[in-house]
C-alpha cells in the first residue's frame, strides 16, 4: 500500500479547496493557507458541467449542489437582436453522460466545498512569500513570519500565482482582447427561464445569463477593447446604456442589477507549456498552471478535474515527486486543448467587423445541429470517471 504524503495546498478557492477535498476523501492529511481574511462572499455565477459534477459526484456532494442551484437543459445563442443562432440540448448530453449540468454561484459552491473539509484545515491570512526544499520536505514561508513544512506542495493561487512567479519567474499571461463584467440581479422574470443559459452575440459585445434561483440571475457582458494600462472599475451605468437597444430581458436584467455585485476583469489566459510545470514536489491546479478565457465555462471545471487526476496520482504512485510528474503528463493535452479552445471560441464571438459578424452567424446558422450537440458533447464529457453512481 502506497503511503500517503502530506500535502500543502496555497490558496483556499474552487481549485485549492477541491484539491484538498479529494486528499481528504482517501485519507491523506493536507492543510490549506489562503491570503484573504475569510471565506469569500465576492463572486458571481458559475456553470458547473459534467465533467466537474463527475468529478463533485466522487467527493459525495451531487446532492448538496443540485439543491444550492439550477440544473440546466438548453444552452440558446442570439445575435443582439434575439434572432436565433444556435440550440444546444445541455439538458439531454448531460444526462447522457451520466451527469447534470448546473448554474450556480460561485460563493455557495466554495461555502460547500469548504463545508466538506474537516474542521480546522483551513487557515486564513497566510500569504506566501516562498517556498524551498530543505531536505526534509517543502516548505512555505509565509509574510507573517511563520512556515509550513510537507511532503507535497500545491499552488492553486490563481492568475497571478506567487508560487509559479518564484518557480518560473515572469511568464505573463496573454491578454484575450476584451473585458468582463459579471453580475448578480435580482431578477424574477419569466423571461429569464429556469434551465436556459442564454448568450446573446453582437459586434465586439456579447452578454449572457443563467438564472442562480427564482429570485437571482447571474449575467456577464464581454467587450473587445484594448489591454488597460491601469486598473479600472465597472461602469454600470455605462453599460446600461450600450446594451439598451439589445434583446430583452437584456436591458431588465441590467436595471435590475446590484452595483455592488458588479466586477470588472481584464481577460487572459497562457498555454500550459512543458517547461513551465511544477519543480520536485511542488506543483500547480487551476489558474496557476492553466489560465484560460471564460468563453467555455471550463475554467473552474479543469481545476476541479486536475484536483482528482493529482489525487489519484499521489494515491497510486509511491514516489511523490514522480506522482506530481505522471499528474502533470496526465493534464498536459487536455488542458492544453481547453485552453486552445476557450481562447478560439472567443475570437469567434468577439468579432467586431460587420462583415466578420454576418459571416460568423451564418457559419453557425447553417452548421448541422447533430455537429454542434457533438462539439459540446466532446467539451464537456468526464475526464475523470466515477467511482460510483452520485449523479442522482
Amino acid at each position: 500500500m502506497v503511503k500517503l504524503p502530506t500535502m500543502t495546498v496555497i490558496g483556499g478557492g474552487i481549485g485549492g479547496l477541491t484539491c484538498a477535498l479529494a486528499w481528504q476523501a482517501v485519507g491523506g492529511r493536507v492543510s490549506v493557507f489562503e491570503r484573504s481574511v475569510g471565506p469569500s462572499e465576492v463572486g458571481a455565477g458559475i456553470t458547473l458541467w459534467p465533467n466537474a459534477m463527475v468529478v463533485l459526484g466522487r467527493l459525495g456532494l451531487t446532492e448538496k449542489l443540485r439543491a444550492a442551484g439550477h440544473e440546466l437543459e438548453e444552452g440558446v445563442i442570439t445575435d443582439q437582436r434575439g434572432r436565433p443562432l444556435l440550440r444546444t440540448p445541455v439538458g439531454s448530453v448531460s444526462r447522457s453522460l451520466g451527469s447534470v449540468s448546473l448554474g450556480i454561484h460561485r460563493a455557495t459552491l466554495l461555502s460547500i466545498l469548504v463545508e466538506a473539509l474537516a474542521p480546522g484545515l483551513i487557515e486564513y491570512r497566510k500569504e506566501c512569500v516562498r517556498t524551498e526544499d530543505d531536505g526534509e520536505g517543502i516548505v512555505s514561508r509565509f509574510r507573517d513570519g511563520s512556515a509550513f513544512r510537507s511532503d507535497v506542495l500545491v499552488a492553486a493561487d490563481g492568475l497571478r500565482s506567487e508560487v509559479f512567479g518564484q518557480v518560473h519567474g515572469t511568464a505573463p499571461p496573454r491578454y484575450a482582447g476584451y473585458l468582463c463584467h459579471r453580475g448578480i440581479a435580482q431578477y424574477a422574470g419569466e423571461d429569464v427561464p429556469a434551465g436556459t443559459a442564454f448568450e446573446a452575440w453582437g459586434r465586439g459585445l456579447r452578454f449572457g445569463l443563467v438564472r442562480l434561483d427564482q429570485e437571482r440571475v447571474y449575467w456577464f457582458s464581454n467587450e473587445s477593447a484594448p489591454e488597460p494600462e491601469t486598473r479600472i472599475e465597472p461602469d454600470l451605468s455605462r453599460l446600461r446604456r450600450v446594451f439598451s437597444s439589445w434583446r430583452a430581458p437584456i436591458p431588465a436584467v441590467l436595471a435590475a442589477a446590484d452595483p455592488a455585485s458588479v466586477l470588472l476583469h481584464p481577460i487572459f489566459d497562457r498555454p500550459f507549456r512543458r517547461d513551465r510545470q511544477g519543480r520536485g514536489q511542488l506543483t500547480f491546479v487551476g489558474d496557476a498552471a492553466h489560465p484560460m478565457t471564460p468563453d467555455l465555462g471550463q475554467g473552474a471545471c479543469q481545476a476541479i478535474e486536475d484536483a482528482a487526476e493529482l489525487s489519484d496520482c499521489l494515491a497510486r504512485v509511491a514516489d511523490p515527486e514522480m506522482a506530481l510528474r505522471a499528474y502533470e503528463s496526465h493534464r498536459f493535452p487536455r488542458v492544453n486543448r481547453m485552453v486552445r479552445r476557450s481562447r478560439f471560441q472567443g475570437f469567434v464571438s468577439q468579432h467586431s467587423t460587420w462583415i466578420g459578424c454576418l459571416l460568423r452567424n451564418t457559419i453557425i446558422r447553417c452548421t448541422p445541429e447533430r455537429l454542434l450537440t457533438a462539439s459540446f458533447r466532446d467539451l464537456v464529457a468526464p475526464a475523470i470517471r466515477p467511482t460510483r453512481d452520485d449523479s442522482h
